[in-house]
């Protein structure tokens, strides 16, 4: 089977696609940016079957060792000043990353947003971490 299209099927995977997972994770970072030193260790590019997306988490990740605000709009700015849009299909696919994850989120959950609570930010970071540890398990993508 080709490796980006492999499903977590581990404890708590549910047969999730790998690009689903990988989606889930970006729109989850750009969202709730907060997140990423709790999910993100021991998680690369190479971890991100998608070329469009191994730019994102680039990018979110470069920001915010950087201290930059994350969000839809400052994501966009960053790849477009790196000229890494072109295949990341516009704004209308980060757009798409957020609605997924949000989605995700409120269903895991049981709830909707917005998010201010301690108890759904726990929520929504641990979340965040399942999905960064199903890529972690699914493993680094060969190019």
């Amino acid at each position: 089977m080709n490796r980006s299209q492999e499903h977590a099927n581990s404890e708590g995977g549910g047969g999730i696609p790998r690009p689903q997972i990988e989606q889930r994770l970006l729109g989850s970072l750009i969202m709730w940016p907060e997140g990423l030193p709790a999910v993100c260790e021991g998680l690369t590019a190479a971890h991100f079957a998608s070329a469009a997306n191994r730019r994102i988490y680039c990018a979110v990740v470069s920001m915010h060792s950087t201290e930059e605000p994350i969000d839809l709009v400052t994501v966009r700015d960053e790849l477009l000043r790196e000229g890494d849009l072109r295949d990341v299909e516009t704004s209308e696919y980060l757009v798409g990353l957020a609605e997924q994850a949000e989605q995700a989120f409120q269903s895991a959950v049981g709830t909707e947003g917005p998010y201010g609570p301690a108890g759904l930010r726990s929520d929504m970071i641990a979340e965040m971490r399942r999905y960064a540890r199903l890529l972690r398990e699914l493993g680094p993508v060969a190019d």
